[in-house]
């Protein structure tokens, strides 16, 4: 958060600091149609017709997209009206479970351009002033 401008003092610093901050402002949220417009777009992007029915990108996109969805604590579903169904937080976590452990067998070189390992290096050398 730091790396973006956001002062440390207000950033949680522990689990416990974050239930807090979400617990006080969950009167303010609330899913706008805006925000379920870009939900939707997030899950079903605008792909060339080609990529979307040549490839497995677009149903790779999909699962993905619902992974992340599913992911998202009950509350915020709640906020878009998302059904919660039985077991679906094993099932989630399973799910993130097996894809993290999938994507690891990935050559990180093949998945990070150059620019973000080069960017990363240069973070991980830098120290950040508050």
């Amino acid at each position: 958060a730091v790396l973006v401008g956001v002062p440390r003092s207000e950033v949680p610093a522990n689990y416990q600091q974050l239930q807090d901050y979400f617990r006080e402002i969950a009167p303010e949220l609330s899913a706008t149609d805006d925000a379920k417009r870009a939900a939707i777009f997030l899950t079903l992007p605008p792909l060339p017709t080609v990529v979307r029915f040549a490839t497995p990108a677009a149903p790779a996109w999909a699962a993905i997209s619902t992974l992340a969805a599913a992911s998202l604590p009950r509350w915020a579903r709640d906020l878009y009206g998302w059904p919660t169904l039985p077991a679906q937080e094993l099932a989630t976590n399973l799910s993130l479970l097996a894809t993290r452990k999938s994507l690891s067998l990935i050559p990180s070189s093949f998945i990070a351009p150059p620019i973000f390992s080069e960017g990363l290096a240069r973070w991980q050398s830098e120290t950040v002033e508050v």
